[in-house]
């Protein structure tokens, strides 16, 4: 069911301004949105209040901070890492973190500078990510997975938003039949990844345990819809709610107990968009429907964005509820390691793979170098045997010219001679 929504007229304002939309999210309070705005290079960020949507009455919006940054190149996803800081796939870019400062009453315009950036070095192998999302492992390490959209990966990597503010590892995580990877979500619980495969219609679903590898197939697969985008895991893990780009639906997914395994339809088909605003966006089969879509943390209400609708909300408790039994629902927090035997050996793992992957980087940069030194050598011998042949050239004009030479004399002569006579 659509739920209506309020926003005061400088959120009117910049909702009407945002143009093309890619990716939203709600704060982990639930008292902020935030709306990538991918061609006006910036990230919009409402104050939500849902306190009436509850008894059927409307979500108010308001107090519109629009940030930018530097870094900000067509910022395609994006993610909260806790109420204060987010992270920003940029298709055009990196992968920058960002301090996101409080709201300001009646709205503020906000040039930040990046607290970290994902993609800074050669060694994160970031090629034009466009979706993002992560989980905090402990303290403020964080697990970011990023989908680098047309090198058609995902990679991971461990940053320390401590002092130092630092990546600690990066490696390709997975890439086997990827095309266009536009969307990626961890489960509550983190057992599970799931990234959207745009290209072959699909969800690639995996299990997220040390033996994640770039060739690794997936564990299970979501089919029975256009051009997957924006994907969330809900209902303790055994629904996914995905957003079809091509189509103006959300589709439903569910497991019975948790385990993605094997090929699923969908279970249910949510309308998120109406047809004329479908119609208008679907300028390829593979636009016009919704891009960004997250839950409340209740569960109670699905935001959904696109170009040609900016915001729209939806009752989906009752669709839960008739999806998943009473109490099976409970969603189960991810419970970072306990025993620092058991972290240690996780970012040894980690640093090992980031270490063959740069390995792998240095090696094939020594080949690209003895390529060119042997390109400089043969560049250097044909510039020797033109030289050569120039030399060649300049004494066979001299010779020519001799005999034209000598052969007009030789004329002369006989025309003298003829003319004696």
């Amino acid at each position: 069911m659509e739920v209506s929504y309020l926003a005061d007229n400088a959120a009117s304002a910049a909702l009407a301004r945002i143009g093309r939309t890619e990716d939203i999210q709600f704060s982990p309070d639930n008292r902020r949105l935030a709306i990538a705005g991918a061609k006006a290079d910036m990230v919009l960020v409402l104050a939500v209040d849902m306190d009436e949507a509850a008894s059927g009455g409307p979500v108010r919006l308001g107090d519109p901070l629009v940030l930018t940054c530097p870094d900000f190149d067509f910022p395609h996803g994006l993610f909260w890492l806790d109420d204060a800081r987010i992270v920003v796939a940029n298709r055009n870019g990196l992968a920058p973190i960002l301090d996101v400062p409080a709201s300001t009453k009646g709205g503020a315009r906000i040039e930040a500078a990046s607290r970290l950036v994902i993609g800074r070095e050669a060694i994160d192998r970031l090629v034009t990510p466009g979706s993002v999302t992560a989980i905090r492992l402990f303290d403020d390490v964080h697990d970011v997975l990023v989908c680098n959209n047309y090198a058609h990966t995902i990679s991971r990597h461990l940053v320390d938003l401590g002092p130092e503010n630092r990546v600690l590892s990066s490696r390709i995580l997975l890439s086997h039949d990827l095309d266009i990877p536009d969307g990626v979500a961890f489960s509550a619980d983190a057992r599970w990844i799931a990234a959207s495969n745009h290209s072959h219609h699909c969800v690639h679903i995996y299990r997220n345990d040390p033996h994640l590898h770039p060739g690794k197939a997936p564990d299970g697969r979501l089919i029975g819809h256009a051009y997957p985008h924006g994907i969330r895991f809900a209902a303790g893990g055994r629904l996914i709610f995905l957003a079809d780009a091509g189509a103006p639906f959300v589709y439903i997914y569910r497991s019975e107990d948790g385990d993605w395994s094997g090929d699923r339809e969908p279970a249910h088909a949510l309308r998120v968009i109406d047809q004329d605003t479908f119609i208008r966006g679907q300028l390829n089969p593979q636009e016009g429907g919704p891009k960004g879509i997250d839950l409340s943390r209740d569960g109670r209400i699905l935001v959904a964005s696109c170009e040609h609708q900016p915001v729209t909300f939806h009752r989906v408790d009752a669709v839960i509820a008739s999806l998943v039994p009473p109490g099976a629902g409970e969603a189960r927090a991810f419970a970072p390691p306990t025993d620092v035997a058991g972290f240690k050996a996780l970012l040894r793992h980690q640093l090992a793979e980031t270490r063959y992957d740069s390995t792998a980087l240095l090696a094939a940069l020594d080949e690209t170098r003895r390529q060119l030194a042997a390109q400089q050598e043969a560049h250097h011998a044909l510039s020797q045997e033109h030289h050569a042949l120039s030399g060649r050239h300049h004494a066979l004009s001299e010779a020519h010219h001799a005999l034209v030479s000598a052969g007009k004399g030789g004329l002369l002569a006989w025309l003298r001679g003829v003319f004696r006579r």
